[in-house]
């Protein structure tokens, strides 16, 4: 042991030690009360996030074209690992690519909430990008992404 540490403990006299003490306590305690507001600020913003999704699929499912995007719906909640090609066909038999912006940004949300979803049920990382620029193949949400950009 650092003798001059031992030293300095025999030195300080207890209402030191004390004032010392519940210093170091409160410095805890605000960090721990900053972290925790920090949280429930994210808490409160993904929440207002996912209000704010959920209205955009009301929007989207009650629209004018609320029989197609029920169909895609519908499929997107049966979906596999191998209905990319489904998923393609289903995609270009709806009136799409003719949408307004936000129409097709809400179809772009849905079908990645569902295909982040069916990867990590089978044990899959959520995202599995072809790397820009190299040979790998386009995954079916690049080719989704290319055929909903406007006309």
């Amino acid at each position: 042991m650092n003798i001059y540490l031992a030293y300095a403990e025999q030195a300080i006299t207890q209402p030191v030690k004390c004032r010392m003490h519940a210093a170091e306590l409160r410095a805890t305690t605000h960090a721990q009360r900053a972290q925790e507001k920090a949280l429930q600020e994210r808490d409160e913003l993904f929440a207002r996030w996912k209000k704010q999704h959920k209205a955009q699929q009301a929007v989207f499912l009650a629209g004018p074209h609320h029989t197609e995007a029920a169909k895609l719906v519908a499929f997107l909640d049966t979906l596999t690992l191998d209905d990319g090609e489904a998923l393609l066909a289903c995609l270009r038999a709806g009136p799409w690519r003719h949408t307004d912006h936000n129409t097709r940004v809400t179809i772009l949300q849905l079908i990645d909430g569902a295909l982040v979803h069916l990867r990590e049920c089978n044990g899959l990382p959520p995202f599995d990008d072809a790397i820009p620029f190299s040979d790998e193949e386009n995954t079916v949400f690049h080719i989704i992404r290319q055929e909903l950009e406007p006309c």
